[in-house]
């Protein structure tokens, strides 16, 4: 409670400051529950697993000038009686964002340095994966140039920093940076009206040396990401290529899916989609680690609510996944609305010599979402999983998998 006490000191402070100094600034805030029934085990003579987890956030974004902007957010996420006692508390709170942009530091060229939410494309490759009670942050900086149609993203991250000990014969001397780094670029076009095209490549490092003296893990992540409507109809589309090594194993993979929508003009059932994901994985007797693994990419977002599937290499055994899926959107009223989605999953590659299966299973989620005015919304989630012979053999249950939520929000 200090350390949060003393953060919103801080922040209250700050904007004493900027008040008293005519300085624009703007406030925003969130405080988000979700209280989770958790049955996802497919074990029908085990109780479900119950949780509430709550994010708390404020933030201040302020402008100096025309062309600079600063903004600092404070968060506190936490789990219902995580504290040991009822009088005693955790310190959940953090600096989640502390960033500066400077606009046209040339004709149209802006910087952008700190700690930061990224979100590029459709989140498949970057994302900021707001669904976690933690969302993703990156540390480092981004350099964006637009020029009529065309915007260009050059980016730099240390995702994670392992300083090296001191050397015991020089201060100055070399000693191997154990940390993780990603730089990249990103490259978006509008030049056809009512459709985009993105393209982005990225490149992450793991500097802690292996045995043999080589980086643990040198990525190139390589993809295409489109987006477009006309009439009734919307399409996406997005593919990408990894190639590198880990720990010396080639890690060669892909990725591709496409989604399409139509607008039916129905009062109820406003939208019909039909879509597929593709991960590649390794064969059974394969040598490499060859399966596709966005680090950085979305979990929840894709592959089912339910999020079997949020580490694709440690989830589907290497074998990867393929995700057919349909769904409705129904509208009940202009505040009441449902998304009912049924998916059929299958591992990319059979899952072994003893189980020579790819079936994974069924998925039906149903989420309502009633938005009570601007600010306050309340979503309710559900989800059953039937599994097939693969993912009996990773899960170890063979029952369906059960999962709820109920989560009020209120953001400003």
């Amino acid at each position: 409670m200090k350390s949060l006490l003393g953060l919103l000191s801080v922040i209250a402070a700050l904007a004493t400051t900027l008040a008293a100094q005519s300085i624009p600034f703007t406030w925003s805030g969130e405080l988000r529950l979700r209280s989770e029934f958790d049955a996802r085990d497919m074990r029908n003579n085990t109780p479900p697993n119950l949780s509430t987890l709550s994010r708390a956030r404020i933030g201040l974004l302020a402008q100096p000038s025309a062309d600079l902007s600063v903004f600092l957010q404070i968060q506190d996420a936490r789990s219902f009686g995580e504290e040991p006692t009822p009088t005693s508390s955790l310190n959940a709170a953090e600096v989640h964002q502390a960033w500066l942009e400077v606009r046209d530091l040339l004709p149209g060229l802006s910087v952008k340095a700190g700690k930061m939410e990224l979100h590029i494309g459709n989140g498949r490759l970057i994302s900021n994966n707001l669904w976690l009670n933690v969302p993703r942050t990156l540390t480092g900086m981004t350099m964006a140039v637009v020029t009529g149609p065309l915007a260009v993203t050059g980016m730099l991250f240390n995702t994670r920093e392992t300083p090296p000990p001191p050397s015991a014969s020089s201060k100055f001397a070399w000693v191997r940076d154990n940390g993780d780094l990603l730089a990249g670029a990103a490259a978006r076009t509008t030049a056809l009206a009512g459709h985009s095209l993105e393209l982005i490549a990225l490149h992450h490092r793991i500097g802690k040396a292996d045995a043999l003296g080589r980086d643990s893990l040198g990525v190139t992540s390589l993809g295409g990401f489109v987006k477009g409507a006309a009439g009734p109809w919307s399409y996406e589309a997005d593919a990408s290529y990894q190639t590198g090594s880990m720990f010396g194993a080639d890690v060669s993979a892909f990725n591709a899916g496409a989604i399409l929508s139509y607008a039916t003009g129905h009062r109820t059932f406003t939208f019909v989609t039909a879509a597929l994901d593709v991960y590649s994985g390794q064969t059974i007797s394969a040598t490499s680690a060859g399966v596709f693994d966005p680090r950085f990419g979305a979990g929840h977002k894709n592959l089912g609510f339910m999020d079997y599937f949020t580490s694709i290499p440690a989830h589907t055994a290497g074998r990867g996944i393929i995700d057919g899926y349909g769904r409705l959107e129904l509208a009940w009223s202009d505040r009441v609305g449902t998304q009912v989605t049924v998916h059929h999953f299958q591992l990319h590659r059979s899952l072994s010599v003893a189980v020579p299966s790819t079936q994974l299973g069924q998925e039906v989620d149903v989420i309502t979402r009633w938005k009570h005015s601007p600010a306050l919304s309340v979503e309710f989630g559900a989800g059953v999983f039937i599994p097939g012979r693969a993912m009996k053999t990773i899960i170890g249950g063979s029952d369906p998998g059960v999962w709820m939520y109920l989560s009020p929000q209120v953001s400003f």
